[in-house]
C-alpha cells in the first residue's frame, strides 16, 4: 500500500472497503486531526454500504445517464486477464437487506433503468434468486433492471425463477467475447457452448439478451473474430455489442502485451487497443464500422423482419456486414455522422446495386451472398420494416407504394369495432407488397399495420407478427367484403 502511495503522489490511501474509512479520514482532516503524509488507511474488508440514493440523485442519473446504477458485490472469482475484477478475487456482499431497501427505493421512484454493476451477478444462488423473486413480486411496471450475467453459472433453479417475468421487467448482459480456444485459454475465460446455448434457448423471450464480443485480443485473427461473430449473431440476441480490449494497468492483459511487442494501445483512458499481433490497425479501425452498422442496424430493431430473412438464407453474416462496410467505405459513408433513418436508405441502395458492386469489388462466385430473388425480397422487407416501425405520412424516394385507400377503408369497417373513422386511420396503415412479409413466399400480400391495439379493437384475422406496439396482419379477401 505505502509503494502504491508513494508513486501515486497522493498524499493519503485507503485499503479495502472505502466508505466507513474515507468518512473518517476526511473527518479528521476537517478537524485539524490529520494523520501523517503518507499514511494508508485501513478498512474493514466485510463493510459495503454502497451509495445512498436520493430523489435528487436518482433525477440526475434519470436525465444524464439514462440508467443509475448499484452494485450488490465487489470482487469476482473468476481470473479473466483483460478486467480490473481479476486483481480482486474476493467476493464481498452488501447485506441483502440493504439490496432490498435499495430497489425499494427505485421501485417507487419509478426510475427507468437500474444497473447492477456487479462482476458476474449470479454468484451465489440463493443470494441472486432472492434479490430477482424480489424484483418480480414488487415490480412497479416501469423499472427496467440490467443484470452481467456468466451464463455458463445459470443453473436450473435459476432459469424456473425467471421462466414468467414480464416484458420490460429485466434484461441480461452476456459476455461471449471469444469462441477461439488459443484465445480463451490465454485469457483465461472457460467456455462450454453447449451450456451457453442451452441456458440461452431457456431464457424467456420476455427478457432482452445482450452479447458481447471483444476485438483485439490475443491470438484472434480477423477470421477467428469472424467466427466467434458468426456464433454469437446466431444465438440471435436482443443485441449484440461489439467492444474493443482495454489494455488496463495492473492487470494480467497488460504484462502479456508488454511482451509482445505487436500491441500498441492508448496511453490515456480508455487505454483501447490500436492493433495486436494478430489484427492490424486498419482491420480494427474497419471492426469500429460494422460495429456501427451493427448497432443501427441489427440492434436497432428497426430492420427486424428482413434480417430474419436473411438468417434463413444461412450466409456468412459477418461477410454481409463486411460487404456492406467495404460499400460504405468506398462512398466515405464514414467520414461524418448520420442520423438513424438513413439506415433504411443504405440498405436499399446496397441491395439496387449489389450485382454491380460484386463486380467492382472482383468478389468470388462462392462469396456472393444474395442471388436476384434474394434481392428482390429484401427490398420488399425493407419497405415492410420502413411501415412496420411506426406510423409515417412521409417516404424515402425509394419506397414506392402500392396502397389502396379503398381497401384499407374495407378492411377497418368490416373487421374493427370503429368509433372514429379519423383515429382508425390515424392508428393503422394499410399496404400491399409483392412478397409475403410472413412466409417470404414470392406471392402478392395485403398487409394491416395496426399501431394502437387500445383505440382498434375487434380483429377478426390472425397476427402474423407483433412487435413492440405494432400488429401485422394478413388480410385475407374475405375480410375485404361486408358481411364476416
Amino acid at each position: 500500500g505505502a509503494a502504491v502511495l508513494a508513486a501515486s503522489g497522493a498524499d493519503y490511501g485507503i485499503a479495502g472497503e472505502g466508505e466507513c474509512a474515507a468518512v473518517e479520514l476526511f473527518g479528521a482532516i476537517a478537524a485539524g486531526k490529520a494523520p501523517p503524509r503518507g499514511t494508508v488507511v485501513s478498512s474493514p474488508a466485510d463493510v459495503i454500504l454502497g451509495a445512498r440514493y436520493s430523489r435528487k440523485i436518482a433525477d440526475w442519473y434519470d436525465r444524464e445517464t439514462h440508467n443509475i446504477p448499484i452494485q450488490t458485490k465487489r470482487g469476482c472469482p473468476f481470473r479473466c486477464s483483460y478486467c480490473l475484477s481479476s486483481t480482486d478475487v474476493s467476493v464481498r456482499f452488501k447485506s441483502l437487506e440493504k439490496v432490498k431497501d435499495e430497489l425499494n427505493f427505485f421501485l417507487k421512484n419509478k426510475v427507468r433503468l437500474v444497473k447492477f454493476v456487479d462482476r458476474t451477478y449470479n454468484l451465489n444462488e440463493e443470494r441472486y434468486i432472492a434479490i430477482w423473486q424480489y424484483i418480480i413480486e414488487n415490480w412497479n411496471g416501469i423499472t427496467t433492471f440490467h443484470f452481467e450475467i456468466e451464463a455458463q453459472q445459470l443453473t436450473d433453479k435459476a432459469l424456473e425463477c425467471i421462466k414468467n417475468v414480464k416484458p420490460n421487467c429485466m434484461q441480461f448482459e452476456i459476455g461471449i467475447q471469444t469462441t477461439n480456444e488459443p484465445t480463451l485459454k490465454e485469457i483465461q475465460r472457460p467456455f462450454d457452448s453447449n451450456k451457453i446455448k442451452y441456458v440461452l434457448e431457456n431464457i424467456p423471450e420476455s427478457i432482452h439478451v445482450h452479447l458481447d464480443l471483444i476485438a483485439g485480443l490475443p491470438y484472434e485473427t480477423l477470421s477467428e473474430f469472424e467466427n466467434s461473430f458468426n456464433y454469437t449473431i446466431k444465438l440471435n440476441p436482443r443485441m449484440l455489442q461489439l467492444g474493443f480490449l482495454k489494455i488496463l494497468h495492473g492487470t494480467q492483459m497488460e504484462s502479456f502485451a508488454e511482451k509482445n511487442p505487436g500491441y500498441k494501445w492508448l496511453s490515456c483512458a480508455p487505454y483501447e487497443v490500436l492493433c495486436s499481433p494478430w489484427m492490424t490497425f486498419s482491420e480494427l479501425q474497419m471492426l469500429k464500422h460494422i460495429d456501427l452498422l451493427v448497432d443501427n442496424i441489427y440492434n436497432s430493431q428497426n430492420f427486424l423482419q428482413t434480417l430474419r430473412y436473411i438468417s434463413t438464407l444461412n450466409i456468412n453474416q459477418f461477410a454481409f456486414y463486411t460487404q456492406l462496410e467495404s460499400y460504405l467505405a468506398e462512398k466515405h459513408f464514414f467520414d461524418t455522422l448520420h442520423k438513424p433513418e438513413i439506415f433504411f436508405d443504405i440498405l436499399f441502395d446496397f441491395f439496387s446495386e449489389y450485382n454491380e458492386y460484386i463486380k467492382m469489388m472482383n468478389i468470388e462466385s462462392d462469396e456472393v451472398l444474395f442471388c436476384e430473388d434474394n434481392v428482390l425480397i429484401i427490398k420488399e422487407l425493407l419497405k415492410f420494416d420502413y411501415i412496420r416501425r411506426a406510423k409515417t405520412s412521409t417516404f424515402p424516394s425509394w419506397y414506392k407504394r402500392n396502397y389502396s385507400k379503398e381497401n384499407h377503408r374495407a378492411v377497418l369497417e368490416n373487421n374493427y369495432d370503429i368509433s372514429s373513422t379519423r383515429d382508425s386511420y390515424i392508428n393503422s396503415a394499410y399496404e400491399e407488397f409483392s412478397v409475403n412479409p410472413f412466409t417470404f413466399e414470392m406471392s402478392p400480400a395485403k398487409v394491416l399495420f395496426i399501431y394502437n391495439t387500445q383505440k382498434l379493437n375487434g380483429a377478426a384475422a390472425k397476427t402474423f407478427l407483433k412487435e413492440e406496439n405494432t400488429e401485422c396482419i394478413l388480410i385475407e379477401e374475405s375480410m375485404l367484403s361486408s358481411g364476416n
